[in-house]
């Protein structure tokens, strides 16, 4: 390894976004475009085609490398190295990684596990990839990921493994987390939404209720963290954790997405607990003054700047997303002007003037600290990139963080995205896939970035679905937004019998 590989260089305050290719190009091309009722910042943005030829060149190959897909195809490993080699626990560990570990002991200390959020998250990653590109060989990898979860990590009760550890199936059913519960249905949802496979969407709903069933608390509506008290060292677990991941992975994750396809009482029920946790959201863990969510509420301490415990901008971003969705969903005016509000006055408030890049989150005097990671990044540039399709001005960032990220989180010699802002002439010993980091983030960053990127141009988006041949009458969304559907071609899809590749061309995008 050279001393230059062995350096990290962090991103620092100093350093300035120099516009990339992509950014310049758009630029170039805005000049002769026409602009009849488009946004004006429309044409500073990427288009859904340059989204896409992102996602193919700089995301998509680190996820979809025989490496990355597993022995059989579907048991994708958690743990790999920069490279895309998978990291084995038994193995004697590269230095680059052995001297990581010293300063990420939680990571070194799991080696040994295979994590179903992790799978569940990749088989997401697959999903987008045949949705923005009709390629059925990604289908087919995301079922072998989806079959994975549901016949070999599922444990019959409504529940599922929160990891594999040699062979078993860990932790206890009462010591597992409401966020993994509801991560385990990731990938299985996008699944359900692109085929609409009556068989894994019954597993969701059945899993669902079961879930909220033993998890929900009577009194509060809120759900429980844990069943039982746990420890996963240096984690503490217990059931009097009131955690806003709890509730807001289980929107995010599968219950906005197929909440419209879930019919009959159980579409009411799903529904009905969607918006339940959205009002709950906003009941019991928003702070007016500070224009935050709080990560955690059952003790006072945990409802302050500078804390931990998921008070920070990400978390923050995305729970004003996703009620800004629930709120179109569900025609509710009054929860879309809150989103709107909060949301517009949030992304204002964290973006970095001198840099072009969003903030991590708050000290405890309300200033702001560093460079957002790149889950959090992400959910910015999502809820950005959304609150414009309905005030243009929530994207004014947009053209210096989408440049920011392309320039400074890509890898671009392996494809994939560093957790943190990283000089590209760097080459850093810093793990791209780990227990809490896959490619789904990424992945969904440029869907909604493709997305949006046309929608605000007033141009149609293309995305692809495979549902059961000769279906009639299905209720086809762009994601997680509204829009009109124009079925354009329909072709048997060789790599899943019985199923069609079918071609949508989405206009009107709300």
């Amino acid at each position: 390894m050279s001393r230059r590989a062995a350096r990290v260089r962090w991103y620092r305050p100093d350093m300035r976004c120099r516009p990339s290719l992509l950014i310049a190009l758009v630029l170039l091309t805005a000049a002769g475009a026409g602009a009849d009722a488009v946004p004006e910042i429309a044409h500073q943005l990427p288009s859904g085609e340059q989204w896409l030829a992102h996602f193919v060149r700089d995301i998509l190959p680190y996820w979809s490398s025989p490496e990355a897909l597993g022995e059989p195809i579907g048991r994708f490993p958690t743990f790999r190295y920069p490279d895309g080699e998978p990291i084995e626990a038994d193995e004697l560990l590269r230095p680059e990684y052995r001297a990581l570990s010293e300063h990420a002991p939680w990571i070194a200390l799991r080696l040994d596990r295979t994590y179903t959020r992790m799978i569940s998250r990749q088989a997401y990653v697959l999903g987008v990839a045949y949705h923005l590109t009709g390629d059925g060989r990604y289908l087919t990898w995301a079922k072998a990921g989806v079959d994975h979860i549901l016949d070999d990590l599922a444990d019959g009760e409504g529940s599922f493994c929160s990891w594999i550890e040699r062979g078993e199936c860990r932790p206890a059913r009462p010591e597992r987390t409401a966020q993994d519960l509801a991560y385990a249905l990731l990938g299985p949802a996008f699944y359900a939404y692109l085929t609409r496979d009556t068989e894994v969407l019954d597993a969701l709903v059945r899993a669902q209720k079961q879930l909220f069933a033993a998890y929900r608390d009577e009194t509060s509506g809120l759900l429980h963290w844990v069943l039982e008290a746990s420890e996963d060292p240096p984690e503490q677990h217990s059931p009097e954790q009131l955690e806003i991941v709890a509730q807001l992975d289980q929107i995010n994750a599968y219950l906005l997405l197929l909440a419209p396809l879930v019919s009959g009482a159980e579409g009411e029920r799903w529904r009905s607990d969607l918006v339940s946790l959205a009002k709950l959201l906003i009941e019991r863990f928003h702070d007016a003054e500070h224009n935050v969510f709080w990560g955690r509420i059952d003790a006072p301490e945990y409802r302050r700047l500078g804390g931990h415990h998921h008070t920070d901008t990400g978390h923050t971003a995305k729970t004003y997303w996703m009620l800004q969705r629930v709120a179109q969903l569900d025609g509710d005016e009054e929860m879309a002007r809150f989103a709107r509000a909060g949301g517009l006055r949030l992304l204002d408030a964290v973006f970095r003037e001198e840099t072009g890049a969003w903030s991590e989150g708050w000290n405890e005097d309300g200033t702001l600290r560093g460079t957002a990671g790149w889950w959090a990044f992400a959910e910015l540039d999502q809820l950005a990139a959304t609150l414009a399709l309905v005030e243009p001005r929530a994207g004014r960032h947009l053209p210096r963080t989408y440049d920011f990220w392309l320039t400074y989180f890509v890898d671009h010699r392996h494809a994939g995205t560093w957790p943190f802002a990283i000089d590209p002439a760097d080459e850093p010993p810093v793990l791209k896939a780990f227990l809490w980091k896959n490619g789904y983030h990424a992945a969904e960053h440029a869907l909604i970035g493709s997305i949006t990127g046309n929608a605000l141009r007033r141009e149609p988006v293309t995305l692809f679905f495979a549902p059961v041949a000769g279906s009639e009458s299905l209720a086809l969304r762009p994601y997680l937004f509204d829009g009109d559907g124009e079925p354009v071609r329909r072709l048997p899809l060789a790599q899943l019998p019985g199923h069609e590749r079918l071609e949508v061309r989405f206009t009107n995008i709300r």
